[in-house]
């Protein structure tokens, strides 16, 4: 359709490629955004899961360095040993 040397049908399909791609970018964005959450959730269940491991790895060597003290002291405290292990 021509209509005054403007092609109406161009710029329909102008508006239909344009709205498709800004379309397609939001679906992109959001899945960027969704993608990024997943990331910095298990960013921070991983920083969660290594404070845990380092509050075990202090807690072992405390309870190690109890068992050596009991153990050099020549104690008979056999249930605090076991306890400890």
């Amino acid at each position: 359709m021509d209509s005054k040397g403007i092609d109406i049908d161009a710029i329909k399909d102008w508006i239909k490629q344009s709205t498709e791609a800004l379309l397609n970018q939001q679906e992109l964005r959001n899945y960027l955004r969704e993608q990024r959450k997943a990331r910095d959730d298990i960013n921070e269940e991983m920083l969660q899961e290594g404070d845990r491991l380092t509050e075990l790895m202090v807690q072992k060597e405390r309870l190690e360095l109890e068992r050596e003290q009991i153990i050099e002291e020549g104690s008979t405290d056999e249930v605090r040993l076991l306890e400890i292990e």
